[in-house]
């Protein structure tokens, strides 16, 4: 489970991206909380290097939990969150500079509207997990056939009366179901 949160590697199922995320944003926030209280009350640079470690620090554990769910989901998950910041700055720079303006409070409902497309994704699109490669759930044993367990074709022939199959062979009469004819 590591490699999921620190990594960029495994896979996420969409309970399990949920669950982790949820835990994660509440712990990030409560430290965050904690942290802006105290420079409030007079803390200085400590409180600010620890902002700033421990939120790259959850920004790190958020990137690689979105990739393993991308991954999960069956996309790529360098070119899908790359595509998807590119898209997101452009809109946020366009945003930053129309303050103030009704272009720029229409990119901001674009950029909120963005951001809960992204995430409804993230969580109702459905992956791949039970394919055997779920980080949780074991692989399914597969059975192989050999050669002793596998029915030829005449042992699998369904036996039939002559008479049942006459008219049919000779291009008349009517299909026989069992003894009577239908």
């Amino acid at each position: 489970m590591t490699e999921t949160y620190f990594l960029f590697g495994g896979r996420l199922n969409r309970l399990q991206y949920f669950l982790a995320g949820l835990v994660i944003n509440l712990i990030g926030g409560g430290l965050l909380f904690l942290a802006i209280m105290e420079m409030v009350n007079g803390g200085g640079m400590l409180i600010l290097a620890f902002l700033i470690v421990f939120g790259l620090m959850f920004l790190w554990v958020s990137l690689s939990m979105q990739a393993a769910r991308i991954r999960d989901i069956g996309l790529n998950p360098l070119f899908t969150i790359v595509g998807f910041a590119i898209l997101y700055g452009i809109v946020h720079s366009l945003e930053t500079m129309t303050l103030g303006s009704d272009l720029g409070s229409i990119l901001s409902m674009f950029d909120i509207g963005l951001q809960i497309v992204a995430t409804l994704f993230m969580l109702l699109a459905p992956g791949d997990s039970f394919s055997g490669d779920d980080p949780i759930l074991p692989a399914a044993p597969q059975d192989r056939l050999d050669r002793s367990t596998v029915l030829t074709r005449e042992e699998t022939k369904v036996r039939t009366h002559p008479a049942a199959t006459a008219p049919m062979a000779r291009g008349y009469g009517k299909p026989t179901f069992g003894r009577r004819g239908m």
